[in-house]
């Protein structure tokens, strides 16, 4: 019977060889570039939460007229800085000129195109004539010339200057509605040169437009019928249009 080899040679005749060693594990990560990979991420966190809010401005921030303003923010950790445009409204306009604000220069009341030939003080006055209502046909007539009931005075004359700044005279004549006589006649001048004249009767009036244009002074002269209860000349409502107004 042969005997079991022992010693070296038993190993190279079958044997089972013994398990290999464990192999070397890797070097740990040193803590230091863990905290720079952490700060990186928390960074990377902050811009995005800002880009988010960039987003949720309110519109105003895209006007056309809006100004902008630049804010930097600082995140701890590693230097990274982020800027982002915020844009602030639009100041109003300044006002300007010396009316009220923002309308400009106050503008100058143009001069009236009308006017009342009873504003004017006459500059003569032979007459017995007063300003009032008068009915003339029928028709009242709140700011006229009117002649006096005072009997035996068959005739006068008013006078007005009017600084060659008038161009036109229009009126309604007549005899006065309450006037004892029945007939008269009106004569209207510019600078001494007869413009109109016209008779007038009793229940009937007249309505006339004298052309002014260059005068200076313009007069009104009236005569009554021959008896002594004369009768009652009436100038209606006597308007002067201003020299340049569009008829």
């Amino acid at each position: 019977m042969s005997s079991i080899p022992s010693g070296e040679g038993a190993h190279e005749s079958g044997s089972v060889p013994p398990p290999p060693a464990h192999p070397p594990r890797p070097p740990a990560a040193s803590s230091g570039r863990w905290s720079e990979f952490a700060a990186v991420v928390t960074a990377l966190t902050g811009v995005a939460g800002l880009a988010i809010g960039f987003l949720g401005l309110p519109a105003v921030v895209h006007s056309p007229t809006a100004s902008s303003a630049v804010a930097t923010e600082t995140i701890p950790g590693p230097t990274v800085t982020v800027t982002r445009t915020v844009t602030a409204p639009a100041l109003p306009d300044t006002p300007s000129g010396n009316g009220p604000a923002g309308t400009g220069p106050t503008p100058q009341r143009p001069a009236a195109t009308d006017q009342s030939l009873m504003v004017l003080a006459p500059i003569t006055c032979y007459c017995d004539l007063s300003r009032a209502k008068v009915a003339i046909a029928g028709k009242t007539y709140q700011n006229s010339l009117v002649t006096g009931d005072q009997y035996c005075k068959y005739g006068g004359s008013i006078e007005f200057n009017l600084s060659k700044e008038w161009s036109k005279l229009t009126t309604t004549v007549g005899v006065e509605d309450r006037s004892e006589g029945r007939s008269g006649s009106v004569t209207i001048y510019g600078d001494d040169r007869e413009l109109i004249r016209q008779n007038l009767t009793l229940g009937e009036s007249v309505p006339i437009s004298v052309d002014l244009t260059g005068v200076l002074r313009l007069r009104i002269a009236y005569t009554s019928d021959g008896s002594c209860g004369q009768a009652l000349i009436a100038v209606g409502d006597p308007v002067l249009t201003r020299v340049g107004s569009t008829p």
